[in-house]
């Protein structure tokens, strides 16, 4: 059989039938001019005969009624957002983690401000950086945040009572104690 231009054959892949263990592609013929238009504006006409093998068309676009989905697909899916999940949860961790340390740091920032200078409005810093909230992913959280009260609390008795140097000495105490538990 001769073939002219317009009578060349195209090997339009589609699912189903030309992998069927994968359910991947499958061979349709077709021979252009005469017969039917398809979407595109092309003649078409089926031809299922062994002697029409002249060109072929890749197309992978699948109609939604052919459609299957693997059990390697829902597998992939599944994994994904398993991932995705452990990571989201992995960054509201590392976001908790380094809120409590820019807590601590700020405290200790705050104190040596103090300790400079005890003023009023060093008192008020030093008082609000003590009032954080540490999360337990932090050691000896409970006990950083009540030495971190104390160191306020004696903080402002030594303001009011400038002369009482027992509460100097009380609050150095409790700030020690609060740096050995952020060393741990």
């Amino acid at each position: 059989m001769s073939v002219t231009t317009t009578q060349a054959v195209i090997v339009r892949f589609k699912r189903k039938e030309f992998f069927p263990a994968s359910d991947k592609f499958s061979v349709q013929l077709f021979k252009v001019d005469g017969g039917k238009r398809n979407s595109r504006g092309t003649r078409f006409q089926r031809n299922d005969g062994p002697d029409q093998h002249v060109g072929a068309e890749f197309s992978s676009s699948v109609s939604k009624k052919n459609r299957r989905f693997s059990y390697r697909t829902v597998k992939m899916k599944w994994l994904l957002v398993i991932v995705i999940a452990v990571l989201a949860s992995g960054l509201v961790f590392y976001r908790m983690y380094r809120h409590d340390i820019t807590a601590l740091e700020a405290f200790i920032v705050a104190y040596e401000k103090f300790d400079e200078a005890p003023r009023e409005a060093s008192l008020r810093e030093l008082d609000a950086k003590a009032s954080v909230k540490i999360s337990s992913l932090i050691k000896h959280d409970r006990e950083l945040m009540s030495a971190m009260r104390e160191i306020a609390d004696t903080a402002e008795q030594e303001l009011n009572n400038p002369n009482n140097g027992g509460l100097t000495v009380k609050r150095k105490a409790a700030y020690s104690r609060f740096q050995s538990f952020v060393a741990k």
